[in-house]
C-alpha cells in the first residue's frame, strides 16, 4: 500500500546439517508455485533459478544483494551461525524461521564452544519468524525453542513421534506438525494443521 515500505516474504532457514539441501528444496517449490524466489546458500546467490554470485554468501551482505533486487518477490536465505555472528541479520523478522537441528559441527568458530550456545544463535531465526515457525521436534535443542517462539502457527516435524505425542505435550500452542505414518503398510508423510489430515507422500 501506498506510504508503507516495500517489503518481500522471507522464508529463513537454520540449522548445523541440511541447511544448502532445505533451502535450495524450498526456493524450488516457490518456484514451482509460481513466485520468483531469490535464495541464498552456501552455493552462491540466485535470483529466480539464475546464479549471480559463486560462493557462501549465508550472511548479512549476501541476503541484502536478494533483499534489494527487483528480480525476485519472495526471499529464501539459508542463514548460519558465523554469518549471524559476524555481520548479524538483513531483516527484522521473517515470515517463516526453520530450525533443522543443532549438533556439534562448527563448534570452536565464532566463539561458539558448546552445544547449548550454538543452539541460542540458530534459535535467533525462528525467534524472528511472524507467521511461522518450524523446529525438529526429534532434536532437543529445537524442541527446547518451541515455548519462545511467537510465530501465529508454531509447527514441528518429526520421524519419530505421533502426532497425539505432540499434541499432548504441546497442546493448543502446536498449530500444525508433520509426521511419519504406515498407510495401507507404507510408510507415508502427514501433515496434520489442526482439523486437516493430509497425507502428502
Amino acid at each position: 500500500p501506498l506510504k508503507e515500505p516495500p517489503r518481500m516474504p522471507i522464508i529463513a532457514i537454520t540449522g548445523t546439517n541440511g541447511k544448502t539441501t532445505t533451502t535450495r528444496m524450498t526456493s524450488h517449490i516457490m518456484s514451482v508455485a509460481g513466485r520468483k524466489p531469490g535464495m541464498v546458500c552456501t552455493d552462491g546467490i540466485f535470483l529466480d533459478g539464475d546464479l549471480l554470485e559463486k560462493g557462501d554468501n549465508c550472511n548479512r551482505p549476501g541476503h541484502l544483494r536478494v533483499l534489494t533486487s527487483k528480480d525476485v518477490n519472495c526471499a529464501v536465505l539459508e542463514t548460519h551461525q558465523a554469518g549471524i555472528l559476524t555481520s548479524g541479520f538483513a531483516f527484522h523478522f521473517c515470515d517463516i524461521g526453520v530450525c533443522l537441528n543443532v549438533s556439534e559441527d562448527h563448534l570452536g568458530e565464532v566463539n561458539i564452544d558448546t552445544v547449548e550456545q550454538m543452539a541460542v544463535v540458530k534459535s535467533a531465526v525462528p525467534e524472528r519468524a511472524r507467521q511461522a515457525a518450524v523446529l525438529n521436534a526429534d532434536d532437543p535443542h529445537c524442541l527446547a525453542m518451541f515455548d519462545k517462539m511467537t510465530a501465529k502457527q508454531k509447527c514441528l516435524v518429526t520421524m519419530e513421534s505421533s502426532r497425539d505425542q505432540l499434541v499432548g505435550r504441546h497442546g493448543d500452542a502446536l498449530s500444525c506438525c508433520c509426521v511419519l505414518e504406515v498407510i495401507d503398510g507404507r510408510q507415508c508423510i502427514v501433515i496434520y494443521d489442526k482439523a486437516l489430515r493430509l497425507p502428502l507422500m
